[in-house]
Formats: structure tokens, sequence, C-alpha cells
């Protein structure tokens, strides 16, 4: 039987992954790059290492969304996986309520994630 709240968890995270990679190389990453914005940022290697930073919760969201879609959709009990990815969406949500200081998007996305992979647990 399909577990709908991994699925939509899943489903989040997967959003949050393309949301943030895509959003985050338009109105981040490029006004960094841009030309003299900053000395920093004129090394290549520099650059390269800002980008994979960036990029790398995004995975994580987007491989742990699709392992918690696929496990429900398989029929799979993967009570671990629901808690690791409950856990990375909540600790993310939190970092980015904290950075920020303020409500934004990506912190309800994915505390919402975060509380349904939790809750599909006991579904």
């Amino acid at each position: 039987m399909q577990n709908f709240m991994l699925i939509v968890s899943g489903g989040l995270g997967v959003f949050a992954c393309f949301a943030h990679a895509w959003l985050g190389e338009r109105f981040i990453l490029r006004p960094l790059y841009a030309e003299g914005a900053s000395t920093i940022l004129k090394n290549p290697r520099t650059r390269d290492l800002v980008r994979a930073v960036w990029h790398i919760p995004s995975a994580a969201w987007g491989i742990l969304g699709a392992l918690l879609i696929y496990a429900s959709m398989t029929s799979a009990t993967a009570p671990l996986l629901s808690y690791a990815a409950a856990g990375v969406f909540l600790v993310s949500g939190l970092a980015n309520f904290a950075a920020l200081r303020r409500v934004h998007i990506g912190a309800v996305v994915l505390i919402s994630a975060a509380a349904l992979a939790f809750a599909g647990l006991y579904a």
C-alpha cells in the first residue's frame, strides 16, 4: 500500500531541490559572479567551490525525496530512511529560518516535508 504522506514529503523534497538549484543559480549565483561583483569570486576554483556548496543541499533533498517516493510506491518499509529524511529536511528548514531570521518559503516547504516524513511512519 502506498503511503500518501511519504509521497507528498518526497515530492516536497524534490520540489525544494529543483527550486533551490534553479532559483539559486538565477538570483544568487549569477549576480555574485557578475563582472565586478566580487574580487574573491574571480578565481574559477572559488566559483566552482561556491557553486558546489550551494547545490549540495539541493542534491540531498532531491535524493531523499526520490527515495521516499520510491520506498512508498514499492511498499518497502524503510523507517530509517523516513527518519533520516525527516531529520535532514527539519535541520535544513530550521537553518534556513535561523539564517534569514524570518519566515521563508524554503523553510516552510522543508519543515512541512519533515513533518510529513515523520508522520508517514505512523500512517
